[in-house]
């Protein structure tokens, strides 16, 4: 039997021991769940990516603040049917979001040319659901603070060949059963895209092609 020091000496060892190997475990979890974000496209919980990931969520929950507060804008606007009211939110931004249209031509005007019946009712309507979607918050400065963008829909920066068959059923629901399909035959979101920094600035909403 060994003495009562060593006795102390093995058993603190053991612990040691035993730290290391749950650190070992919480590592590689960790490791894990970023590696399979990576290959799906999806995370339940945007907190558990690393810093350099693309980050995954819905809704208002996990969005910074001033994130948080633009969306609420531009809902705010969508919710009153006028496409007009956009302006409050544009109004937030020292420039103007980039909405695709040629230069000096007001946004309001152009999103209404974009509109099936010259309102703009059915682009406010595409602007709603997409905040009210799946966002991806994609890092792209070395600022600490302010170094990610957050996009609508998260199909746009998603693996789109490794969509479950309840994201594809998601997908479907936004853009219609024909041009889900056509997205992910062409492994590109093609559609409507709208951006925000994480201090708050809109930066665009636009069609990709």
């Amino acid at each position: 039997m060994p003495s009562a020091p060593r006795a102390t000496a093995l058993a603190a060892r053991r612990g040691v021991l035993l730290l290391a190997a749950v650190g070992i475990v919480h590592c590689t979890w960790v490791t894990a769940t970023s590696a399979q974000v990576g290959r799906s496209g999806k995370s339940a919980d945007s907190r558990s990516t690393s810093d350099g990931a693309t980050r995954y969520g819905r809704g208002a929950k996990h969005l910074p603040p001033a994130v948080t507060e633009m969306r609420a804008a531009i809902l705010a606007a969508v919710e009153t049917g006028d496409i007009a009211e956009l302006k409050g939110a544009m109004d937030l931004n020292e420039l103007k979001p980039e909405f695709g249209g040629p230069v000096g031509l007001d946004p309001i005007a152009y999103l209404k040319s974009l509109s099936a019946d010259g309102s703009g009712k059915d682009v406010l309507d595409v602007l709603g659901r997409l905040l009210e979607g799946g966002w991806a918050s994609v890092p792209v400065g070395r600022d600490i603070e302010n170094n990610r963008v957050y996009v609508w829909p998260h199909f746009a920066e998603a693996r789109l060949d490794a969509l479950t068959p309840k994201e594809k059923a998601e997908l479907a629901a936004l853009v219609g059963a024909e041009t889900a399909r056509s997205i992910v035959e062409a492994g590109r979101w093609q559609g409507w895209r709208l951006s925000i920094g994480a201090d708050g600035v809109w930066h665009t909403f636009a069609k990709v092609n």
